[in-house]
This record gives C-alpha cells, structure tokens and sequence, in this order.
C-alpha cells in the first residue's frame, strides 16, 4: 500500500467495523426476535435459539468479532499492508457489506447493519481498494479469497459460541 495508506486502512477498518457494530449492536437481538419466524422459513442454519437472538448473545459475538478485527488491523499495520490474514479481513470485511444489501433485498426493509453498510463499510471497501490497487496489488490471491471466505464462515460458529456462553 502507499505510504499513506499504510497505517491508514487498519485504522479506517477499525473505525468503519466500530461504526457498522454499533448499529448492529442496539438491533441485532431485537431484529431477530421479531423476524424470527421469517428467518425460521429460510430454512438456514441459524446460530441462535428458534425465538431468535438475545441481546447477550448478539454483544458477545460482536465482542468477539472486534478482537478479530483489531488483530487484522495490527497485521495490516506490522505488515505495512502485505499480510494475508489482513487482506483477507479487508476483503471478508467489504463482502460482508454487500451482503447486508442482499439481505435489504430479501426482507424487503430495513435489517441490522445496513444502514451503516452503505455510509460506512462499502465506502471504506472502495476507499481499501483503491489504496491496494495504487500499491500494485491488482487481484486478490487465492489464499486470501479462501481467506475471507473462512472468516465470512467463521462468523456463524462465533455467533453460536457466543449464545452457548451467554446461556451458562
């Protein structure tokens, strides 16, 4: 990355993450307690009981998704931007955004995290991309697509983890 995107893009993944959380913060629980029916009909596996998520539980797994953030960030800083497990939150991070649209999309309104995708976390993404791509790096390799795709997985056992904590 550029010289002064270096320690600028972790930094600006922290805040866009902090902002992007702090919405889903006060909505999560709630949102999935009165959509839970809906989301039962999806027929995915959700991580969190049938009545939907409680608050507890959806701060604990924010909670522990920020400490994932915070150590990519301090990768992209040690790295000056060339660490794969870095990369790979910066682009788990920017798709993540875009699924907050699909999911605008299939609920027809308003979801968790979706007003602050659009304000925060896409505009960070392409704000990302452009520092990466004025470094040289073009593509994403493959380790840092499986990258991502791991950590976008990841989310959903974070989430079931963190219910199965709450709950004791």
């Amino acid at each position: 990355m550029a010289a002064n995107c270096n320690a600028l893009v972790p930094a600006a993944l922290v805040a866009s993450w902090t902002i992007n959380d702090i919405e889903e913060w006060f909505t999560m629980g709630q949102w999935t307690r009165k959509h839970a029916a809906r989301l039962r009909s999806l027929k995915l596996p959700l991580p969190w009981p049938e009545k939907g998520m409680t608050d507890q539980q959806a701060h604990f797994a924010i909670t522990l998704v920020g400490v994932g953030v915070l150590a990519a960030a301090a990768a992209g800083v040690k790295s000056q931007g060339r660490s794969s497990f870095y990369r790979s939150s910066v682009l788990a991070f920017g798709l993540h955004g875009l699924t907050h649209l699909g999911q605008v999309a299939l609920f027809r309104g308003y979801t968790p995290g979706s007003i602050t995708a659009v304000l925060a976390v896409l505009p960070f993404w392409a704000w990302a991309e452009h520092c990466r791509k004025r470094n040289g790096a073009d593509l994403y390799t493959l380790r840092e697509v499986f990258g991502a795709c791991a950590i976008i997985a990841g989310l959903v056992p974070i989430v079931g983890l963190a219910g199965r904590v709450v709950r004791r």
